[in-house]
């Protein structure tokens, strides 16, 4: 499987453009803007009101469907069950928006922890986290 063989030797896959993920997706960006005004949301709005961190925002149910919408289907599903197994149950969709004028401090944030996300973009992968006093990683 070319797809397969591509994940191994490059550590990602591009796929081509499928309309079954772009129904989803254009479904999920209005489930996304009804999120960001959704009152139980609005402390995910950081950075002086430009930076919508609206972690597990989105309402799709175990398989990644949202309310009134389509399924989600995609060839890296395919992919993943052919070699791995069943995909498992998906959690809430998370969603982050900037709006214009980002970047700007984060409530509580200092200067030198700004200018490290302003210089590397936020840079951050998530599940990776400080959890012992000399400010070890690990993934949780």
């Amino acid at each position: 499987m070319e797809n397969w063989e591509t994940f191994l030797s490059r550590g990602w896959v591009r796929f081509e453009r499928d309309e079954t993920v772009a129904a989803w997706a254009a479904h999920a960006r209005a489930a996304g803007l009804a999120a960001v005004k959704d009152p139980s949301h609005a402390g995910w709005m950081d950075c002086e009101n430009t930076w919508f961190i609206g972690v597990d925002a989105l309402p799709n149910d175990a398989a990644g469907r949202l309310p009134g919408g389509p399924p989600l289907e995609a060839a890296l599903f395919d992919l993943i069950t052919a070699r791995i197994g069943p995909v498992p149950p998906l959690h809430k969709g998370q969603l982050s928006i900037i709006y214009p004028g980002y970047p700007r401090p984060r409530a509580g944030e200092g200067g030198a922890a700004f200018r490290y996300r302003a210089k590397r973009d936020a840079a951050h992968v998530d599940g990776v986290k400080m959890f012992t006093a000399d400010r070890r990683r690990r993934v949780e």
